[in-house]
């Protein structure tokens, strides 16, 4: 049997075989991109602590353009003990950015437009990615950077990953972690909070969330171990010479 041969009898089924390993961990993972600049279908929740207040709601112009969201934190700017004392949070949620795809392990970036509003001084407001099933409401305590003081649409985004443990109960009525395994539907949303940092107003745009998470390494594996196969059998294989 000639060379070229023996490629065309173990090349075809060894590719086919890992194009569809990788191809059904895409659709069992694929990417999901949500995006808004309008905010007209999200529904907004207010949440505060130790005396704070905070607010979430649709402004229709002065954006980035059109339609923004309005973030207002009222809060004391004395601290009482180690840990903060009075909270202020502005939440929103989209309905339409729901899934329930497994999310559990896989990565996100959240990314926005961001300006200060009129009197702000600090380092601006921090913000979070939420998630909504049924009426509860998470936040993910683990990625929640601070703005900055930005006096211009300035854009700007996190990472962060979907382990439960990183996602506390922050409003609403349910267990005290989410559920990523995809047994119950997820809906994102977005925050922006302060702790004893005074009255600070500031605006967000274009809000985006992609969710991209990696083949599973088991999947991987086992494409690159029918690789490998085809590459041993074809080294392996009598040649004949002429």
């Amino acid at each position: 049997m000639r060379p070229h041969h023996l490629t065309a009898k173990f090349l075809k089924p060894v590719l086919a075989t890992c194009l569809l390993l990788l191809s059904g961990s895409q659709f069992l993972n694929a990417q999901i991109y949500f995006f808004d600049g309008n905010f007209s279908a999200w529904s907004f929740t207010n949440s505060g602590s130790g005396g704070g207040s905070g607010t979430m709601n649709l402004q229709a112009s002065g954006g980035n353009p059109g339609a923004c969201l309005n973030v207002t934190t009222i809060t004391g700017m004395t601290h009482t003990g180690s840990g903060i004392t009075e909270s202020a949070w502005g939440i929103g949620v989209n309905p339409n950015w729901t899934t329930s795809q497994p999310l559990d392990g896989t990565q996100f970036v959240l990314g926005f437009d961001v300006i200060a509003g009129a009197g702000s001084f600090g380092q601006g407001q921090s913000v979070g990615l939420i998630v909504q099933q049924g009426t509860a409401c998470y936040l993910d305590i683990v990625s929640t950077p601070i703005t900055g003081f930005v006096t211009s649409w300035t854009t700007e985004s996190f990472n962060g990953s979907f382990d439960a443990t990183n996602f506390r109960l922050q409003t609403g009525t349910g267990p005290s972690h989410p559920d990523f395994s995809g047994a119950t539907a997820t809906t994102f949303g977005f925050t922006a909070f302060n702790g004893d940092s005074g009255n600070l107003t500031q605006y967000y745009d274009n809000i985006s969330l992609t969710v991209a998470p990696e083949p599973s390494t088991s999947t991987l594996g086992i494409a690159l171990a029918g690789g490998f196969a085809f590459v041993s059998c074809f080294r392996s294989a009598p040649r004949k010479h002429g």
